[in-house]
């Protein structure tokens, strides 16, 4: 797994109320995060997610596809089950911190500006089959 350091920091969280009607988030309200963290820059793969968990709930399968269904929201990998016996504990983001790492600074509705268009969609990566 590959880990990216995100620095503590603010940031408001949720939709401005001109947002609101189309896209369905919480209305803006300020987030402070007092401690820095490190996040997977990439999805956990099932593979990953097995290894590690001895178990694989996911709807899609396939070894290179993220995981995407799990039993509980921010829920701790055991003691031991990590492979490379880093003695690091890892477990989900939470939603502030997701978002924040997701916004990556930006202040607009998406983090490549104000609008989705084509050229982004067609420029995103896909999933590994």
């Amino acid at each position: 797994m590959v880990v990216v350091y995100i620095p503590a920091g603010e940031f408001d969280m949720g939709s401005p109320m001109e947002e609101l009607k189309e896209i369905p988030m919480k209305p803006q309200h300020h987030i402070k995060l007092t401690k820095p963290f490190y996040m997977g820059k990439f999805e956990v793969t099932q593979l990953q997610y097995r290894v590690i968990m001895n178990e694989n709930n996911s709807k899609f399968g396939g070894d290179k596809l993220p995981i995407e269904i799990l039993t509980g929201m921010n829920r701790q990998i055991p003691e031991g089950h990590c492979p490379t016996k880093t003695g690091l504990k890892f477990r989900l983001p939470t939603e502030a911190e997701w978002e924040y790492a997701c916004r990556a600074g930006t202040t607009t509705a998406f983090n490549t500006g104000t609008t989705l268009d084509q050229t982004l969609l067609i420029t995103m990566p896909r999933p590994l089959r």
